[in-house]
């Protein structure tokens, strides 16, 4: 292999890392909001006794556009980002709601 045929692959290679690295972004962002979709749902799961209708509904409102998003082949990643995030930031709320009620805390064993 000559030198013009390594700088060549050289070449390739670093016009390939760009388009991998928004691959690799992308199969982050839809395995980020993949994960939170799945939390969100064992959180009401776990806890639908104790979380009010309000918050709830807040949560499957948040939820409905990310499932939305991940149905779709052609999302990008911004597509992601937003709604992963207002999902992540009402999970946050509820679970600070959650772990705030009395008895919430775990009681350390005799």
């Amino acid at each position: 292999m000559d030198e013009k045929e390594v700088d060549a692959l050289v070449k390739e290679a670093e016009a390939k890392k760009d388009e991998d690295k928004l691959k690799k972004d992308l199969v982050d962002a839809r395995n980020t909001a993949d994960s939170t979709v799945a939390q969100a749902d064992k959180m009401l799961a776990d806890n639908a006794d104790k979380i009010s209708e309000e918050d709830k509904k807040g949560v499957e409102d948040k939820i409905s556009p990310v499932k939305e998003i991940l149905g779709k082949t052609d999302a990008s990643k911004e597509d992601f980002e937003a709604p992963t995030k207002e999902l992540s930031e009402i999970l946050m709320k509820v679970g600070q709601k959650l772990y705030s009620q009395p008895g919430a805390e775990s009681q350390p064993a005799e």
